[in-house]
């Protein structure tokens, strides 16, 4: 086994869980009480990664719940009629004759491998693709915060739960939280329950708010794009952190962000559009980055 690049030891304290991949593998790597422990992914389920389930933190482990996989004709008639309409993406992500975009595309070639229909719509409809509000990057860098030591799919499955939770993530709304706010989120069980990424979720809303008098969100998210950017070839080329990522994240802490380090900064900055990291071969990428000069000329 290679050795692979997890976290700075000061981001990865006792009780802390992080997804690594290496090549097609997934790693999961977990700080129990001070000691690191790496596991394969050997789970059960057929299409979700490693870590789809609650962290125990006071016993080290995982609970990775069973479950049937929900064929899209299987599940509730108002989710089925919401994924076939594409309504569980951002309303400006949809639209049925631009490449890449609004229709379901068997054999072709995507970053990443799933047999799941939500996460081939992310893929093929969002990551990547420019996010440039206030809200959007709110929300993505909250989401990107809860999805530490989970699987994406799992934040995928939870967002509309979330986006309920937090009040369709309006800064605004979420800084005016307060400890009730906390323990009605603690229970709800359509999100990630961690009071840690909760609290950092309004910690973020709030220095959202305060950083309109100087430099808004989105505008000092996209000062970080880098000049030149490489086009991946494969999944090896993939970084966890960059120079920009390490400097933004620096910032935004600076400014009061909680759950910024490197790592999900990056995440966020891939998502976002503030770099293009769909493979060379993806069948989406030359969409997205049509998409990303059009941002870039505005």
């Amino acid at each position: 086994m290679p050795k692979i690049h997890v976290a700075p030891l000061d981001e990865f304290g006792p009780g802390s869980a992080k997804i690594v991949s290496v090549g097609w593998t997934s790693i999961g790597v977990y700080n129990c009480n001070g000691k690191l422990y790496a596991l394969e992914d050997r789970c059960s389920h057929d299409d979700g990664p490693l870590c789809e389930g609650e962290w125990e933190e006071e016993l080290c482990r995982v609970i990775c719940p069973p479950r049937i996989r929900v064929r899209p004709r299987d599940r509730p008639a108002a989710v089925a009629a919401r994924i076939r309409a594409r309504r569980d993406v951002p309303g400006d992500s949809r639209g049925r004759h631009r490449p890449g975009r609004g229709r379901r595309v068997i054999d072709v070639k995507r970053c990443w491998q799933t047999s799941d229909p939500l996460y081939d719509a992310y893929h093929d409809e969002e990551w990547g693709r420019p996010v440039l509000d206030e809200r959007g990057l709110y929300e993505r860098l909250c989401l990107e915060g809860f999805q530490s030591g989970l699987s994406w799919l799992t934040i995928l499955r939870k967002r509309e739960g979330f986006r309920s939770a937090f009040a369709g993530f309006d800064p605004d709304v979420v800084a005016a939280f307060g400890e009730r706010d906390v323990e009605r989120l603690l229970s709800d069980a359509s999100i990630v329950r961690h009071r840690g990424k909760i609290e950092a979720a309004i910690a973020n809303a709030r220095a959202t708010v305060t950083m309109r008098d100087a430099k808004p969100l989105h505008e000092l998210f996209w000062s970080y794009a880098p000049a030149k950017h490489k086009i991946p070839r494969s999944t090896a080329n993939w970084q966890a952190t960059t120079p920009e990522s390490t400097a933004l994240a620096k910032e935004l802490r600076r400014a009061g962000f909680r759950f910024v380090g490197p790592t999900t900064v990056y995440a966020a900055m891939q998502a976002c559009g503030v770099v293009n990291d769909h493979l060379g071969g993806c069948w989406v990428r030359e969409a997205v980055e049509a998409e990303r000069r059009s941002a870039f000329a505005m």
